[in-house]
């Protein structure tokens, strides 16, 4: 049976998850999903791009870094934070968090006993411990999210825009690697995108969610030529590849595309927010 069943198995798990939230909280589920998701990206980028921990193999991808992170989206971006979710939502019990912990943990056995899954230094119990942990913090943030108070909404939709950019332009680089990031600091050019990418994505979120909550147009396009400008000292430091004039174009749509993302997100889940705190 190939690989990427049993990962599709997981993601016909997470999309059940994923209606029964919406059907409870439509408004705050998926900036709760996507703050979870940024979360565990983040976790990812240490133990896992950094410290090569594991290695999935959903066997989509000839590159076998590539084909791992393409099945660590499955977990980290999917399963896991949509759980996580959930268990915030409908308020579950610590005794359900830990079933969660250990079906996580079982699903975990299995995948290594099918070879569709591969552990370096990591455990299975760090991953029994690790997931009470998120599904606490997604708890607690979900609390702060439903009080609305701004300092928490701008900083959800930010480690939002990091999940969203970092799962985007990673999915348009395993499709087709153009415009790469390259540090040096790996030995796997797909590595090293990975981490420079996720690095480039967490530090330019910033002015995405900035320009969100800015009420000037003006401003939209100074942060706009802002990380233009960010992207030409990257090329000249040969720490970005691009290889061509369309494919400056075409990076300059998808930081449009984000900044058109990041308003949307704003406008449709934080409508009650007080734009007169930061008008510029």
């Amino acid at each position: 049976m190939p690989n990427m069943f049993w990962y599709l198995l997981l993601l016909v798990f997470s999309i059940g998850l994923f209606a029964v939230c919406l059907i409870k909280d439509k408004r705050s589920f998926l900036p709760l999903w996507l703050f979870n998701s940024g979360l565990a990206y983040l976790f990812e980028l240490i133990v896992y791009v950094v410290y090569n921990c594991y290695l999935y193999k959903p066997n989509v991808f000839h590159d076998s870094f590539i084909d791992s992170t393409f099945g660590s989206i499955f977990s980290q971006g999917l399963s896991v934070p949509i759980a996580a979710a959930f268990g915030s939502i409908y308020k579950i019990k610590a005794r359900y968090v830990i079933v969660f912990a250990l079906s996580f943990s079982l699903v975990e056995v299995l995948f290594l006993k099918l070879d569709v899954y591969e552990l370096n230094w990591w455990r299975t119990s760090y991953t029994f411990l690790f997931i009470p942990v998120l599904f606490y913090i997604s708890k607690a943030w979900y609390s702060l999210l439903k009080k609305e108070d701004r300092i928490v909404i701008i900083f959800t939709k930010y480690i939002c825009m990091i999940t969203i950019s970092i799962t985007v332009t990673w999915l348009l680089y395993a499709l087709q690697p153009t415009v790469i990031f390259q540090t040096g600091l790996f030995a796997e050019s797909s590595r090293d995108h990975t981490f420079a990418n996720a690095i480039y994505s967490i530090g330019i979120s910033v002015l995405y969610t900035a320009a969100a909550f800015s009420r000037k147009f003006i401003w939209k396009i100074l942060y706009f030529f802002i990380i233009l400008l960010a992207d030409s000292i990257l090329f000249t430091l040969h720490l970005l590849i691009i290889h061509n004039s369309i494919e400056a174009i075409s990076l300059a749509a998808i930081h449009l595309f984000f900044i058109s993302c990041s308003s949307l997100l704003k406008r449709v889940f934080f409508p009650n927010f007080n734009e007169e705190l930061l008008r510029k």
